[in-house]
């Protein structure tokens, strides 16, 4: 099965570690892991994070063929902090490439992929 998702790519901050992320991302991933082909629809910067983020997406098999590469745009992150119980508190850091990327409609790969399903989340805040 083909499956596209749509949304953010972006790097949980704990500390001084960093984990790639993001709803849509690990959505992907793990459909990819039980056989499906898979299309990541989003942007990254065009900085270390991005470029750290493409190789891992290419490493799992994951296409980036519509993963765009913003060259004034920040790679996503999320600055997560542990609160006195250990509960994760996430500070999304805004803008982000992944807010900013627009797909060209008449791009000739999208119209090949038949999508299946569709997940997309974290949409921009319409402020």
């Amino acid at each position: 099965m083909r499956i596209v998702s749509v949304g953010e790519i972006l790097w949980d901050v704990i500390g001084e570690t960093e984990y790639l992320g993001g709803a849509p991302l690990n959505f992907a991933a793990h459909a990819q892991k039980l056989g499906h082909e898979v299309f990541l629809v989003s942007a990254v910067g065009e900085d270390e994070r991005g470029r750290r983020a493409l190789d891992r997406l290419r490493q799992r098999g994951i296409s980036t063929e519509f993963v765009q590469v913003l060259p004034d745009k920040n790679t996503g992150t999320a600055e997560v902090e542990l609160d006195g119980d250990g509960k994760p508190m996430f500070r999304i850091v805004r803008p982000a490439a992944y807010e900013c990327g627009a797909f060209p409609a008449g791009e000739s790969g999208w119209r090949r992929t038949t999508p299946t399903p569709v997940q997309s989340s974290s949409l921009p805040d319409p402020a």
